[in-house]
């Protein structure tokens, strides 16, 4: 009987390290067909799927206040999908898709400290 209850404690102090390791990794869960906010580097697990999405880097085009530009540039937002890029921007790729999956930029993106998006089933 010592045994099972040690071997129970054993068992749950596993699943609960396995917890706070994901949480101090920045992982979040998200779900589908809700619009989210990410954090450079910060990882999200979506619900009810197989995809881990990453904030991974960025590329600023955009315009400097005071200069004199031919276009207004853009940001483009890079993805880790499942370890594979998808490129996210708020002038020529507002949407993109990976597998059976449409992920879509959300028109409130103009810092590129957090990229906001939602995901769709096709």
């Amino acid at each position: 009987m010592k045994k099972k209850i040690i071997v129970l404690l054993v068992i749950i102090a596993i699943v609960v390290v396995g917890i706070i390791v994901l949480n101090i990794k920045g992982e979040k869960e998200v779900k589908l067909d809700k619009t989210f906010k990410l954090s450079l580097h910060e990882k999200a697990i979506v619900k009810d799927t197989d995809l881990v999405i990453k904030y991974d880097s960025f590329s600023d085009s955009r315009c400097k206040d005071g200069m004199q530009c031919i276009w207004q540039g853009e940001i483009e937002f890079i993805i880790k999908v499942n370890e594979e890029e998808i490129t996210l921007s708020t002038f020529h790729n507002k949407s993109a898709n990976y597998k059976d999956y449409k992920f879509e930029l959300d028109e409130d993106n103009h810092s590129t400290k957090n990229v906001k998006m939602k995901i769709t089933k096709k």
